[in-house]
């Protein structure tokens, strides 16, 4: 896997200390040493730590802040990395599937890239089970009954193709879409969580490793709702987590609002407004602030929204985005 030369630089930008800095108070000899920007794939690597953002510890922790560039993903003509969340199932009738969506890009030769939870696990599930004696088993017994499908449906998108590249890739998004801002590490909704988190990266990397056995992936894991949790005991737990799993925190610059509105002319503008590289009511924060645009869809709402994307994606100039 080749990464491109931005993110070269970009890493070369960072200070020696925010990218040599371990996690305080850890031996030397305790952890891997920390990539050079000239070895950026060693950020997947399972085991890895990162270490903390420069030399303050109350900082975010480097595998959870929300990046907004994709290390291993170049800016399309169409203006903006098409990323899409939530169920790759349709859990309603009526709403679209993961594959609708692979399909139809695949005629326009631009790529899909899918964070999933897993199928029919909703809040009233996810209830039942916190409410359950043993939650991490019910949540177990639960997650092994919806593994077969979930399976299927990630494989038969790891090996769609467009000529000799990929259609898709798809990513960790939680197994229950649990928001984690006010999660507490120790809760049994923490747990549950993190169980859940685990057990759609053994999904991923055996659906990998069948589709793809000499593929070197990346890990990226994208929070519900944006949301990391604000309890720092949370975050340094989370982020050993992901350093364990080799995950990195991936956030959104262009968010159509799609799950509210159904809207094709909202998601066309998005994207239009990427093109041209302009903000289109970017997220709020510091991962807001990019300059590699990633367009924030869900699944469920591909056939409302589909025309104005492929509008987007075919159209030279826009003609909805107003002058700045």
């Amino acid at each position: 896997m080749k990464y491109p030369a931005l993110f070269c630089l970009l890493m070369a930008s960072l200070s020696a200390q925010e990218v040599s800095e371990g996690i305080p108070s850890a031996p030397e000899s305790a952890t891997p040493p920390i990539p050079a920007a000239e070895d950026p794939d060693l950020l997947f690597d399972k085991g890895r730590s990162l270490g903390h953002v420069g030399d303050d510890e109350h900082n975010p922790f480097r595998r959870i802040i929300q990046r907004t560039i994709m290390l291993d993903e170049p800016r399309p003509e169409y203006g903006a990395i098409l990323t899409f969340d939530d169920q790759i199932i349709p859990a309603i009738k009526g709403d679209s599937s993961a594959l609708q969506v692979a399909t139809d890009l695949k005629q326009y030769h631009a790529r899909a890239i899918f964070f999933t939870n897993v199928p029919d696990n909703s809040e009233k599930v996810l209830g039942q089970i916190l409410k359950s004696k043993s939650p991490e088993k019910e949540a177990l017994k639960i997650l092994g009954k919806r593994k077969p499908g979930l399976m299927k449906a990630i494989r038969t998108l790891l090996k769609m193709k467009d000529g000799d590249r990929y259609v898709c890739e798809v990513f960790n998004h939680t197994a229950f879409h649990q928001d984690m801002k006010l999660m507490k590490v120790n809760s049994d909704r923490y747990k549950v969580c993190i169980l859940g988190i685990r057990f759609i990266e053994q999904c991923l990397d055996e659906a990998y490793k069948a589709e793809r056995p000499d593929f070197q992936r990346s890990r990226y894991f994208r929070f519900p709702f944006l949301h990391s949790p604000e309890d720092e005991a949370t975050r340094e737990d989370l982020n050993e987590v992901f350093t364990e799993l080799g995950l990195l925190a991936l956030g959104a610059t262009q968010d159509s609002k799609d799950v509210l509105n159904f809207s094709p002319d909202l998601a066309f503008d998005s994207l239009a407004a990427a093109k041209n590289n302009r903000k289109y009511t970017p997220t709020l924060k510091a991962h807001g602030e990019t300059g590699q645009p990633i367009a924030l869809f869900h699944t469920r709402t591909w056939s409302r929204i589909k025309p104005g994307i492929l509008r987007a994606l075919t159209k030279k100039e826009p003609d909805r985005q107003g002058a700045e």
